[in-house]
């Protein structure tokens, strides 16, 4: 039996009552109130009621659960941690007014909410309360509702040089009277893609990472790029609940210019794992790129010598390229096993064994190797328009020169 706090009667409910089963020591109590303190009372009954068993002592008392319940926040100039009343399957922020955006990211055990916006950096001026639904009871609730988060305002890329360029972007934020959206956990995803061809030949769209992942920043660097390339870019907020997600917001839709265009670069201003020359073989990250177009593994200095040929491209972590034949890897080539930087040489122990000897110990920069190496932009590759034979023993060939997107060689 059981009954609410100062209330003074007990009420015996069929479900734990005479009506129960026999031999199963538990029973579930349905139809009480809500969010409300109940104590419980348990007593063995018999065939022979004389022989039943006194009533135990009364329980400590126990809430029963709310469906949702709400916590205030009030304003806040930063990201905010809530410890919930009862694990949450999900909460939403209730705003008070304007357009701010927001998401709500649960903890793995469901008991902190971390709530933050989405339409700009820091915090909010306005009073808001975080609702939440109790994990307990959410399986026997309608399915909740989806509301999608913002799409972005803007999205360009420009600034390109030989393999980066610049995407700026302005986060949307609600528009008066729109509902609040239901984004758990809302992550930027900033993709581009490359098209040739001016733009016939395009290809799949790929992830870029680092900061423009970021609702910290409302532009970023975007590296690894390859020179003289159409690039277009898309963006999108996506949630833990992907029927959250927004649209995509595509640059091509709203900056003038479709496309950013990288610029011309030498062979060697991109890593053997990206395009050359226009075509796109990935999977050489850790590779070397000889002159004859085989690869090699980034630790076997020799392997391109051994095969009567150089080093063209570097792998992706070892990218200098240097101004002379003997001045990188041992006179063997110019490709320099280094990265671009690193700590000033006078704080380099004598004893550190810097050089291009061994991959544990790397030289940083070609400071130790000459010069760095002077990018010859090589003229672009002919088109052969015709090529027959019209009299005996001769070939008559006619060709039309290609260009670069923007920018000239050094031919």
């Amino acid at each position: 039996r059981v009954r609410t706090e100062g209330e003074a009667g007990w009420t015996v409910h069929p479900e734990c009552g005479v009506g129960s089963q026999r031999g199963v020591p538990s029973c579930t109590i349905v139809g009480l109130v809500r969010d409300t303190p109940y104590e419980v009372q348990v007593q063995e009954l018999c065939y022979n009621h004389a022989a039943d068993s006194a009533w135990s002592a009364a329980s400590e008392m126990l809430r029963t659960l709310s469906f949702d319940y709400e916590l205030y926040i009030g304003t806040s100039s930063e990201t905010v941690v809530l410890q919930l009343d009862y694990p949450a399957a999900y909460c939403t922020v209730i705003r008070e007014c304007c357009g701010d955006q927001f998401s709500v990211c649960l903890s793995d055990d469901s008991q902190k909410a971390t709530v933050f916006r989405t339409d700009q950096p820091g915090g909010w001026g306005q009073n808001v309360k975080l609702q939440c639904v109790a994990l307990a009871v959410a399986d026997f609730l309608p399915p909740r509702v989806e509301v999608p988060i913002s799409p972005l305002r803007f999205l360009e890329i420009r600034e390109a040089t030989t393999n980066s360029l610049k995407a700026f972007f302005g986060r949307g934020g609600y528009e008066t009277g729109a509902p609040d959206t239901t984004c758990q956990c809302a992550s930027p995803v900033l993709e581009l893609r490359a098209l040739r061809g001016g733009g016939d030949v395009r290809y799949d769209w790929f992830k870029v990472n680092g900061l423009c992942h970021s609702l910290d920043v409302s532009e970023c660097l975007v590296t690894e790029l390859v020179p003289d390339t159409n690039y277009t870019a898309r963006y999108r907020t996506e949630c833990s609940n992907p029927a959250a997600n927004s649209i995509w917001f595509y640059s091509a839709d709203y900056t003038r210019d479709r496309f950013a265009v990288t610029q011309p670069g030498c062979e060697w201003s991109t890593h053997a794992g990206q395009a050359f020359d226009g075509i796109f073989e990935p999977g050489h990250d850790d590779e070397f790129q000889c002159e004859d177009g085989t690869y090699c593994p980034m630790y076997n200095e020799s392997c391109c010598v051994e095969r009567g040929s150089l080093r063209m491209r570097c792998p992706k972590d070892l990218p200098v390229m240097c101004e002379h034949t003997n001045d990188c890897a041992e006179s063997r080539d110019r490709c320099c096993m280094a990265p671009s930087q690193g700590p000033p040489e006078e704080e380099l122990p004598p004893s550190a064994g810097y050089g291009t000897g061994s991959p544990e110990g790397r030289d940083f920069g070609c400071r130790h190797h000459g010069e760095e190496r002077a990018c010859e932009i090589r003229a672009r590759t002919p088109d052969i328009v015709q090529f027959d034979s019209l009299a005996a023993s001769s070939l008559t060939i006619s060709w039309e020169p290609t260009f670069y997107l923007i920018g000239t060689d050094s031919c």
